[in-house]
């Protein structure tokens, strides 16, 4: 699937070892770009045609596409070209690694 490069964005990187973020956002890596004091998540070719989220930090922003994302999937008459990546390469909840790893032993 195509994967949009917001020009003109600045990308963040999010140091996912210590982060408290979503199964799917670990699964599915989409783009986090931050423009002025707002942050984006983006996995897709467009904001209308994927999946996308906003917030006032990153880990708002994806919260947020998570939230878009699980209301996607939940319509399956949905066959979008995102969405239907995410059911192509979103691992089972079974099939996670345990606690994402949140620095806990």
């Amino acid at each position: 699937m195509k994967q949009m490069k917001l020009e003109g964005l600045e990308k963040v990187e999010i140091d996912t070892i210590w982060s408290k973020l979503p199964n799917s956002y670990h699964d599915l890596k989409p783009a986090i770009y931050k423009n002025g004091k707002d942050y984006f998540c983006l996995l897709g070719p467009h904001p209308v045609e994927g999946i996308f989220g906003c917030g006032d930090t990153a880990e708002e922003a994806i919260w947020e596409w998570d939230h878009h994302l699980n209301e996607l999937l939940l319509d399956e008459k949905n066959k979008s070209e995102a969405v239907e990546y995410v059911r192509k390469n979103l691992r089972p909840a079974n099939s996670r690694r345990e606690n994402n790893y949140k620095g806990e032993f």
